[in-house]
């Protein structure tokens, strides 16, 4: 008999099969995150890190450039001077050895200034003061500011002369000489005579070592054409580079370097190989010389220089070496710098990357659980690191962005992650610190808005700020053009940093004239308060000046300034292709007027009503007058702003002041009243106390006038004034 009975089909439990199911399901789902995950946090870790290693190379070359650009432009400049382009021989009397002085106390970056000649004859001055290392190597007394050297004229290039220091002090006075030697020393032998020789425009001489003292720098010369051919040079050193270097370091490995195409390495961040002291096979002597790059125990360095030296690419690129893989980025310095330098960075890819591979282990090992487990799990681990590395993401644009000051809360238990966390804040405080030497509230607005800038403007409320030196024609009548171009330097340099100091926007220097307002483009809602300040602070810094000056017997700038605070148009005024942001307005002609008016009331700081309105309680303002100023039809009350009531002590006035401005409200009073006998008669008692007061003096024959030629009913008591 047939069996009819089916075969019954293979079965499993539920149990089995749902197991299975979500395993296969959770294998699947845990292998494609995985790569997923790898593979994008892999590429936002590539990204971060060239952004951080772009955004270092960036922030060097920044500082580098800050170090050279001011020295081609003073190079060129030294071209008009007249003291050095007098070829009779020199001494410590000679005009140019007072320039190169005054060069290196107004640019204390340079360390060497000097002047080499057709003949061989050389003269040098030397910084000394805060080179403890310098002064030693040349056996110069701890009072010694200065060193002096003078080489005479040869017959034959590189013969041996006498060399002989004079030490100078701070007022350049001699104070000891160094013993007399004989030297080879002939500048025509030097690379940065040579190279200036060859070009009639200010030149790089490339990293070299100085003869004296034997530390890496650069040299930037100029060729001169006066009674005899000769160059000037100005020496940079790069210990200031390398210090740079060492505070920028974006991993715990990473290395940024510059190197020449000798294969040398030039700056160095670790100052134990950036040059080897080795003898002189042939005199025996202890001699300097840069590091090559196979001396180096940094195999990733030597590697990088090999990579360019072959014809390798520049900017970013990745290799291995030793079983572990690198990304380093390199660029070449401009040719206006240097034509033999590149400046390099190179670090670990798994001082980056770790965390990223860590994340692939555990998603495989997490993929064997439960499917909501293992889902869950490596969901959040994928999410955690993702946002971790978004956050560094993140932060590098707000650095790119000059956004510092937003808060950086970043923690992570993987290291590479933390450390990559650290060194981003140091970026950010390093750059911070960079910061306070460049005003950039207009340009981080404009990066803010990421908005095409365009011509145009918004009516806004600001104050306003207008100074003046008094008497400058007949000042720059009077003084050489290499001392004045000195003294408007540290003039400018002192008001222009209390301007920013103050948060100011300083609109242009016009002459000898400075232009500066306060709410604008950032809105400040102390901005009068914050303009007194400034007008106060400029005021005693140029005092303080003139007192230096004058005890020099040096010429004296006395600044005049005028404020008001009112509706102007503030914004972008020019042509498309060159714009300037500024203030126009009748409130910005008001403000200069009344800068214009201290020379007639014999007062510092002229200020409207607006101004002392705003500015609040804490500050002492005497009445001067109610003035109609040239081009004005409104009348406007004017004020001498004397000082503040509580405050930094060099902004306060005293009890002395505070009585003599009570005394002349009250004379004030009576004149504004008529009563010309009242007036007349307590501004006698004052003039009994003090006769320098032009204020004063003015209202004495102004009240005498009206006295004896009394003005009509309807006077109001302003002052037409016809001329600026």
């Amino acid at each position: 008999m047939q069996d009819t009975k089916k075969k019954k089909p293979l079965t499993f439990p539920i149990r089995v099969t749902m197991m299975s199911l979500l395993l296969a399901i959770t294998l699947g789902l845990s292998g494609w995150l995985t790569w997923f995950n790898y593979s994008r946090s892999s590429q936002q870790a590539l990204d971060t890190a060239e952004n951080i290693i772009t955004k270092n190379n960036d922030i060097i070359f920044g500082q580098y450039r800050q170090i050279m650009d001011p020295a081609y432009v003073l190079a060129e400049a030294m071209t008009g001077s007249a003291e050095l382009m007098d070829g009779a021989p020199r001494t410590l009397e000679h005009p140019a050895t007072r320039t190169l002085l005054k060069t290196l106390d107004a640019y204390p970056r340079f360390l060497l200034a000097y002047q080499g000649f057709e003949d061989g004859s050389f003269h040098q001055v030397t910084r000394l003061y805060n080179e403890p290392e310098f002064r030693q190597f040349l056996g110069a007394p701890d009072n010694a500011a200065y060193g002096l050297l003078i080489l005479p004229a040869r017959d034959k290039v590189g013969a041996a002369v006498t060399e002989q220091w004079l030490f100078l002090d701070k007022q350049y006075e001699p104070v000891a000489k160094a013993e007399a030697i004989q030297t080879n020393y002939d500048p025509r032998l030097r690379p940065w005579y040579g190279k200036a020789m060859q070009q009639d425009r200010a030149v790089n001489s490339g990293l070299y070592l100085y003869a004296h003292p034997h530390v890496a720098g650069l040299t930037i010369s100029r060729q001169l054409s006066g009674d005899k051919k000769s160059v000037i040079g100005l020496d940079l050193p790069m210990a200031e580079l390398a210090r740079f270097l060492r505070m920028n370091r974006f991993s715990l490995s990473s290395k940024s370097f510059f190197f020449n195409d000798k294969k040398q390495i030039t700056v160095f961040p670790d100052d134990r190989y950036g040059t080897v002291t080795e003898k002189d096979p042939v005199g025996g002597k202890d001699r300097v010389r840069f590091t090559n790059v196979q001396e180096l125990p940094f195999p990733e360095v030597g590697a990088v220089v090999e990579a360019i030296h072959q014809g390798g690419t520049f900017g970013h690129a990745f290799f291995t070496l030793g079983g572990r893989d690198y990304v380093r980025m390199v660029t070449r310095i401009p040719s206006k710098y240097s034509e033999t330098e590149f400046l390099a960075h190179v670090a670990p890819v798994d001082e980056l990357l770790g965390a990223v591979l860590e994340v692939r282990t555990y998603s495989l090992i997490l993929s064997l659980f439960g499917t909501t487990i293992a889902l869950l799990l490596v969901f959040l681990i994928s999410r955690r690191f993702s946002e971790a590395i978004q956050l560094l993401a993140q932060e590098t644009d707000h650095i790119r962005q000059f956004q510092l000051d937003l808060p950086f809360k970043f923690s992570s238990h993987i290291t590479e992650l933390s450390r990559l966390g650290e060194s981003m804040e140091t970026m950010k405080t390093a750059l911070r610190i960079f910061g306070q030497y460049v005003p950039k509230s207009l340009v981080k607005q404009l990066i803010q808005s990421q908005q095409q800038i365009q011509l145009g403007g918004e009516s806004k409320e600001v104050t306003l700020l207008f100074t003046d030196v008094a008497d400058f024609t007949t000042i720059s009548e009077k003084v050489e053009a290499q001392e004045l171009i000195t003294a408007l330097t540290a003039y400018f340099q002192s008001l222009g940093s209390t301007i920013l100091d103050y948060k100011g926007t300083i609109d242009k220097y016009i002459g000898d004239a400075v232009m500066a307002f306060w709410n604008a483009p950032l809105d400040q809602p102390d901005h009068v308060r914050l303009g007194c300040m400034a007008a106060l602070e400029g005021r005693y810094k140029s005092n303080q000046q003139n007192k230096v000056w004058r005890e020099a017997g040096q010429v004296e700038m006395y600044t005049r300034f005028g404020m008001h605070t009112g509706t102007v148009v503030v914004g972008n005024v020019g042509s498309s292709d060159r714009m300037n942001y500024t203030a126009i307005g009748a409130s910005v002609n008001l403000a200069a007027r009344l800068e214009g008016l201290n020379k007639y009331y014999g007062t510092q700081i002229l200020v409207s009503e607006d101004v002392k309105r705003g500015a609040g309680q804490g500050f002492l303002f005497r009445s001067v007058d109610v003035v109609v100023p040239k081009g004005a039809i409104q009348t406007t009350p004017v004020y001498e702003l004397l000082g503040m009531l509580e405050g930094p002590a060099n902004l306060m006035v005293d009890a002395t002041q505070i009585a003599w401005c009570a005394q002349w409200e009250q004379v004030y009073a009576h004149y504004r009243a008529r009563r010309w006998d009242e007036a007349l008669m307590l501004m006698e008692a004052m003039t009994a106390q003090r006769n320098d007061d032009k204020l004063v003096t003015l209202f004495q024959a102004r009240c005498q006038h009206f006295k004896e030629n009394p003005p009509p009913e309807d006077w109001n008591g302003a002052e037409q004034f016809k001329t600026k």
